[in-house]
């Protein structure tokens, strides 16, 4: 189950984060429990748990150690399933970084299920088929 994050922290904390936040952020964001992503980077696959997620991107925990502005496509799961519904597939674009790990916007489409990326072989994901997924799942 998720829970929205609180802003608990003290005074000159919340400061900071007003002062270099990341004004990409469009929705609120959601603890992930129970949801990981999958990306390739040449060697074999390995699962990274994603700490945060909203409607419009997600933090991952990764040491991995992109530019800003790198695309990845990334297969988001739920831990423990493997049905054809506990998936989905999206194209993201790293927008910050820190030492625990990624901030990613993701790359919708706003017409259909799917339609043809121009910068992909593959296809770019619908918002509408990621938010059924994050609804589907309760994230």
């Amino acid at each position: 189950m998720l829970e929205q994050i609180e802003d608990d922290d003290s005074l000159p904390v919340r400061l900071l984060r007003w002062l270099f936040s990341n004004s990409e952020r469009r929705a609120p964001r959601h603890k992930a429990s129970g949801l990981i992503a999958f990306y390739w980077t040449g060697g074999a696959p390995r699962s990274f748990q994603i700490a945060t997620i909203s409607k419009t991107g997600m933090y991952l925990m990764t040491k991995e150690n992109w530019v800003t502005g790198t695309r990845i496509q990334m297969t988001l799961q739920m831990a423990d399933t493997d049905t054809k519904d506990s998936s989905i597939t999206v194209l993201t674009e790293v927008v910050s970084i820190d030492v625990d790990g990624l901030g990613f916007r993701f790359i919708l489409s706003d017409s259909g299920d799917r339609v043809s990326g121009e910068f992909l072989p593959g296809e770019v994901t619908s918002r509408r088929a990621l938010h059924r997924f994050l609804r589907r799942h309760k994230l």
